[in-house]
This record gives structure tokens, sequence and C-alpha cells, in this order.
């Protein structure tokens, strides 16, 4: 069996190679409209450090963000985002506060669950996009939930 096909019978592995070739097909002139993200991108993760520590929330760089960091010691080339991780959604209301009391503005606010749980927030701070995700606890875990969005695939599909 071709492996392609292959790949597109299986739901998931369908939308990873969904996402991936989405990745691939663009053009040069999107990675170009990210010079600005990469010229204040280390000014913002900075002072969005600052103001976590400042305000005693803890808090660690998550996904790309890291994997550039600890991989190129520097941003992603590519990246549009900056990642960071909370533990406690419990501390979504404290961080917003923080947050746009220092001129960052709420744009998105995703929660899987009513109690708040699998909850993802997008802040922008001079044009450059801040996803933070929140993780609980679970017996001897600490989880965090996604959302991306495939082929215009509803949230329920994605997770």
């Amino acid at each position: 069996m071709n492996i392609i096909r292959f790949v597109k019978r299986r739901k998931v592995l369908k939308n990873v190679y969904n996402f991936l070739r989405s990745i691939l097909k663009k053009d040069s002139s999107e990675f170009k409209s990210n010079k600005k993200f990469l010229l204040e991108a280390n000014t913002v993760l900075n002072k969005i450090s600052d103001i976590l520590d400042e305000n005693r929330i803890d808090y660690w760089i998550d996904f790309g963000t890291l994997l550039g960091i600890i991989r190129d010691s520097e941003i992603i080339k590519w990246d549009k985002d900056i990642d960071i991780g909370v533990r406690d959604q419990n501390n979504s209301v404290k961080v917003k506060s923080v947050l746009e009391s220092n001129g960052f503005k709420l744009i998105r606010d995703i929660r899987l669950k009513s109690n708040g749980i699998g909850l993802e927030q997008t802040y922008v701070y001079n044009d450059v996009s801040v996803d933070i995700f929140y993780y609980h606890e679970e017996e001897d875990y600490i989880i965090s939930y996604v959302y991306s969005s495939f082929d215009n695939s509803t949230f329920d599909n994605c997770i």
C-alpha cells in the first residue's frame, strides 16, 4: 500500500500530514512577514518574563519557543509566536490582569471544558503574538491541551 494512502486513511495521521503540507506549501512572502516578529520577539519574551517573575507566576517557555532556544539558542526564524506554559489554569485571572495592565491585549481564550481545563490564551504586544498554555495536574502528571485547526475542522474534531 502506498504510504500516502495509508496516512490519509488514518484521521490523526491525515491531520498531521495535511498540517505539514500546508506549512511546506507556504510561499516565502509569508516567512518574510515575520521580520517584525523576529525583531520584537526577544524584547517581548523578556518583558513577559519580567512581568511573570515579578508576580511570582510559575511559567516556562514551551513548544516551538523552547525548541528554538534549545536547538538554535534563539527564536526559530520562521516562527510566528512565543509559547509559554503556566501551571494551574486558576492563574489565568492573575495572568490576564498583570499582562493587560502592562499593555498586552487578550485576543483569544479557548477552554476545552467548562471548569477551565484545557485553557489556552493568546495575547498580543507590539504585534508579537504570545500563546499561553495552562497545565493542570492529574495524579503524577501535568497536562496541557493544544488546539489546532486542520482543514476547517471544528474544535471538537481537533482534540
